[in-house]
């Protein structure tokens, strides 16, 4: 798990909200607090939605519209917070090229969450593991694939 501080706040925004760049990810959930305070639960409701799409989560450029709605205007939001996914066969992908002591089926989520307060934008990795194992071999595939990520999408940050 690392926690990274996003320098470029505009233009990671500009990328999340305006770009695509993250829109393969899915989202288990969002928080954007403006005037109002909006929650949005990316669980998929319907069993054929799941099934269909593989994964519980909805993908993120399906909701990405109705976010930046929510937080486009003159003033940044107050706060929010998005819970990102990577999808299933990408996980797949990872967990077997990381050579790690687990097997993907053993693997529940990779996931990043970003968190916009106080005019400062934090990203930090985690994951969820069906097993316990002190092999952190994943661990650090799934901190360097997001570092990656970021550097591709011309995001910059620091580690904290």
């Amino acid at each position: 798990m690392i926690s990274l501080a996003i320098t470029d706040v505009k233009g990671c925004m500009a990328q999340m909200l305006g770009g695509t760049s993250f829109d393969h990810f899915t989202l288990s959930e969002a928080t954007i607090m403006t005037r109002v305070s909006y929650v949005i639960d990316g669980h998929l409701r319907k069993e054929e939605d799941v099934q269909e799409s593989g994964e519980p989560f909805t993908r993120y450029g399906k909701v990405r519209p109705l976010c930046f709605d929510m937080i486009k205007g003159k003033r940044a939001p107050e706060y929010f917070k998005f819970v990102f996914h990577l999808p299933g066969e990408a996980m797949r992908e990872l967990v077997e090229s990381s050579d790690a002591a687990v097997s993907a089926e053993d693997v529940l989520s990779l996931n990043f969450t970003i968190r916009f307060q106080e005019n400062n934008l934090t990203l930090l990795t985690g994951n969820s593991l069906r097993i316990f194992t002190q092999d952190q071999t994943l661990h650090h595939a799934w901190d360097s694939y997001v570092e990656h990520f970021l550097d591709e999408n011309g995001i910059k940050y620091e580690h904290q």
